[in-house]
């Protein structure tokens, strides 16, 4: 859970250190100017490094992942 504006909430975190963390969460779109919504539709690769480390996913897709995964350890590889 952060409170953080721009997050919805809750996210799924996947990993933390002492002075970060890095997380799925809902599209950030408190920056307009970053266009985070147009770029993630994007047929571009590039258009979709979007942050610096979490994972931009769209509402449904967020809500899909919390319902099937939040109870597990979350594990990302590339």
């Amino acid at each position: 859970m952060t409170q953080q504006p721009g997050y919805g909430g809750d996210v799924l975190e996947f990993t933390e250190n002492e002075t970060e963390w890095f997380a799925i969460h809902r599209l950030w779109k408190l920056n307009p100017e970053q266009k985070r919504e147009t770029r993630i539709h994007s047929s571009r690769v590039l258009d979709h490094y979007i942050t610096h480390g979490c994972i931009n996913v769209e509402p449904e897709v967020y809500e899909k992942l919390k319902n099937c995964c939040s109870s597990e350890p979350l594990v990302i590889t590339r």
